[in-house]
């Protein structure tokens, strides 16, 4: 896995110096711990990537060294299949090298456990110790809460693509008829549906949240209503009562115009979306 992971970080620096790397691990429930540890290590350098905490409550500290600190800001995808050694490369990097988690709370499993063969081909696993982040935070069966909360798979890559727009930058997405996205060259796996109508482009609620640092919550009041909670504070109610939102097959849109720290024009075979990074007052 670390020597994947630096073929991975040689091609993604080419001629230009990496300035974020995001880290996808969504899905990822694990593995060898002392991959995960290898990889903390490339990009936080030296230090404690975890505690393993004995039967008898002692800390013992996983401590990596003969590196540099990368040079990078990173971003870490997660989500509730997050788990294992993925947890702990996620809360190393948080705690040791400022990494941002977006996503959903982790799964929660904060364990060391030796397997031991048996004669009929299954295996005993016994649990021997419990692991914390290098800032000694207890996840197992609770979890990591992410940084910037975020549903869905699309609103989260998102999310973590507007997180590593530096600022003064833009962030652009050329996006097709039938929904297929890319983003620097790079497609996206996940469509982002869109449609256009009097005169409006219509994006998905939570897309236009993510691309603009907003949260979404949702309140069965008033026949449902989703509200915005807005990175500047304050909150926007979005419902087809108001005329400032449509549900289409499940998925609730808004009017992009609404968003105005987003662009969005049609180019004759579909739409580009553009997101300013403005510098922080």
């Amino acid at each position: 896995m670390d020597e994947k992971f630096d073929e991975l970080l040689e091609s993604l620096a080419g001629e230009d110096e990496l300035k974020t790397l995001i880290l996808d691990l969504r899905g990822n429930d694990g593995g060898i711990i002392d991959a995960a540890a290898a990889v903390a290590q490339r990009i936080i350098g030296r230090g404690v990537v975890y505690y393993r905490i004995g039967r008898d409550g002692s800390a013992t500290p996983r401590t990596v060294f003969g590196g540099q600190p990368a040079s990078f800001r990173t971003v870490v995808l997660v989500d509730g299949f997050t788990a294992s050694a993925a947890e702990m490369l996620a809360g190393a990097l948080r705690d040791r090298a400022g990494a941002v988690l977006i996503g959903e709370t982790t799964f929660g499993k904060g364990t060391m456990q030796n397997v031991f063969p048996l004669s009929n081909g299954a295996g005993l696993a016994i649990t021997i110790a419990e692991l914390l982040t290098p800032n000694k935070h207890h996840y197992h069966e609770i979890g990591l809460e992410p940084d910037v909360p975020v549903e869905g798979a699309l609103p989260q890559l998102l999310a973590g693509m507007r997180e590593a727009v530096p600022l003064g930058g833009t962030l652009t997405l050329k996006v097709s008829a039938e929904g297929e996205a890319e983003a620097g060259g790079m497609r996206l796996e996940e469509p982002l549906p869109w449609f256009a109508e009097g005169g409006s482009i219509y994006l998905p609620l939570r897309v236009l949240a993510a691309l603009t640092g907003a949260g979404v919550g949702w309140r069965a009041d008033n026949g449902g209503e989703a509200v915005v909670y807005r990175d500047d504070g304050e909150t926007v109610v979005y419902s087809e009562r108001l005329g400032n939102f449509v549900i289409r097959k499940g998925t609730g849109y808004a009017d992009a115009k609404l968003f105005p720290q987003i662009d969005v024009q049609s180019d004759g075979e579909g739409i580009v979306i553009k997101y300013l990074q403005r510098p922080q007052r």
